[in-house]
Formats: C-alpha cells, structure tokens, sequence
C-alpha cells in the first residue's frame, strides 16, 4: 500500500481473448461483450468506468478541476509506466467528513475499502481519502482503484471531491516463454551468492514427470517482471536454480533462475535464447520446495 499524502493499492473476474478478439469483459463493476485490443486500452476502459461506477452524494454537481490546494497534487502512482490514471470532480454541499463517509456507504458492487487517512496541505486545509479497490485481473491487469479525496470548497458546508481511477495493466508474454513440453527432468540448485550455504543445501534432480510438469507449470504462470523504477530490499546473490531437460544427460532445454532476495526477479532461458525477466521469484521457490519436499535448512536464512 503505498502511504504519502495518497494512497493506493488495488488491483472483477474477466476473460480476455486474443487481440481484437470479443470477450466477455468485466469493466470496473460491470460485465459486458466487448472487443479488447489490448491490455492498454482495456486499462485506459476500466479506469474510464470506474469512475463511470463512482456514487456522488445527492445534488453534486460535476465539473472541471477544483482550485484546492490541498487536492491539486494527483496521487502517488506506481513506479510502472504501464498505468493509466484519469480523474473527475464535483462539488457538493456537506461537511468533507460526511460527504467521504456517504460515498463509502454508497460503494457500486465489486469495491472494497482498501485505505483511509488524511493530510494537511502548506495552510490549514485538510484532505480527507477513501481508496476503494477492485480485484487484480490476473495476467491482464495488475492495480485497480480509485480514491476519492475531499475538501472544504471555500466554507465548512461545501465540500469539493476529487476521484482518481489508475488501472495498472501487464504485458502478455512472449508465446514462446514457456517451459518445453519435452521435459522430463529438472534439477533444483540452491545458489550461495555472497553468503555460504549448510552442507546440506544440496541440489536436487526431479524425475518424476508429474512433479516436473507442476515445476514447469508454476514457471510458466509467473507474470512479466513490471516495467519502471523500484526501490528493492537488499540482493545477496543468492538465488534457485532450475534446470530442465529431456534427460538426465540430455541438452539443456531451460533454464530458470529466481532471486531470494532484492527485486524478486527470475530470469528465463529457452533452448538457449534469453527471455524477458518474469516476476515472484520467493513464490515460485516456494512452489518448488513444496512440490518436491525439498528440506534445505539454510535457503530461505538470509
């Protein structure tokens, strides 16, 4: 959740076809047919009805940008550029308090509260927010909400309201970043990186075809590393290993190397090209030692 002066976080079923393709869609809270071009325009829709979605009090009036200093910065986004952002405003009259505490209570169907607070601007102007949140589109779309903010417009009965919608969408992966049908092996090693590893942290090779094929699948579920900046907890180097083959002495198929720690990234290889970055190493390591029964005592000890 991010915590400045807004908040944020976020992230309703759908289903996505190929590029101009029709689909079923859900559209901030509404499912309808429609034809998605592609996860871009299908987040730059959704946030547009989201805010279609969004309850003003009784006798609000919309309008354009409200000269409040306390609402004139937008919001804290996420460090991806793949966002959209659009906003509204209205101005009602209402102390700010009951106006943020109607619209809560007015939520279209698929909203949670994700977060509240308030802020202060340079003079004694207050801001108060809601973030309201619609589930992540696993694949497709990655960050929904909106938040409302509000603030005295000019006397403690009239209220200004600011809603901004972002929709954070996830490119599709390359077809052909997916683990070959062809494997049959994998082995599993655990990468020191700065700090060394117990003994008994050894690598481990799976012949078991229906584990190898759960192996295999965690991998290909795992979404595209985000584009943008981030700030990224400490990278020690160490990292999982996984490499797949159609035998135990066969050529190397794949290759797969999550990180433990800093940004969570995992790299792919495929038959010997490199493929872009995917993201949640930590959860796939997981996945792996789960399927498998791997106990590696120092591993996760960093």
């Amino acid at each position: 959740m991010r915590t400045a002066i807004w908040a944020a976080v976020g992230s309703a079923a759908l289903m996505l076809a190929s590029c101009a393709s029709a689909a079923a869609v859900t559209i901030g809270a509404t499912t309808t047919a429609r034809t998605v071009q592609s996860p871009q325009q299908l987040a730059d829709a959704d946030a547009a009805s989201m805010l279609a979605d969004f309850r003003p009090p009784p006798g609000a009036v919309k309008s354009g940008p409200i000269a409040i200093q306390v609402l004139s910065a937008p919001p804290e986004q996420s460090g991806t550029p793949d966002a959209v952002l659009r906003t509204a405003w209205w101005r009602v009259d209402g102390k700010p308090g009951e106006v943020l505490a109607w619209v809560r209570a007015h939520l279209a169907d698929g909203f949670t509260v994700g977060a509240s607070g308030s802020s202060s601007g340079p003079s004694t102007d207050q801001m108060q927010f809601d973030q309201f949140d619609l589930p992540a589109v696993p694949g497709v779309l990655t960050e929904r909400w909106l938040l409302v903010s509000v603030a005295e417009a000019g006397s403690a009965d009239r209220t200004a309201i600011r809603v901004d919608a972002e929709v954070n969408w996830e490119h599709a992966k390359p077809a052909g970043e997916r683990i070959p049908a062809t494997a049959k092996v994998v082995t599993i090693t655990p990468v020191p990186g700065l700090r060394p590893l117990p003994a008994g942290d050894r690598p481990v090779t799976v012949t078991d075809r229906a584990e190898v094929d759960k192996i295999a699948a965690a991998v290909d579920g795992l979404p595209l590393f985000p584009a943008g900046g981030f700030f990224c907890p400490a990278d020690f180097g160490r990292s999982m290993l996984l490499t797949f083959r159609a035998s135990a002495r066969g050529p190397v198929l794949a290759e797969v190397s999550s990180q433990t720690g800093g940004c969570d990234a995992v790299t792919v290889t495929i038959e010997g090209r490199s493929m872009p970055a995917l993201w949640h190493g930590l959860e796939l390591q997981q996945q792996v030692v789960g399927i498998v029964g791997i106990h590696w005592p120092g591993f996760f000890s960093y």
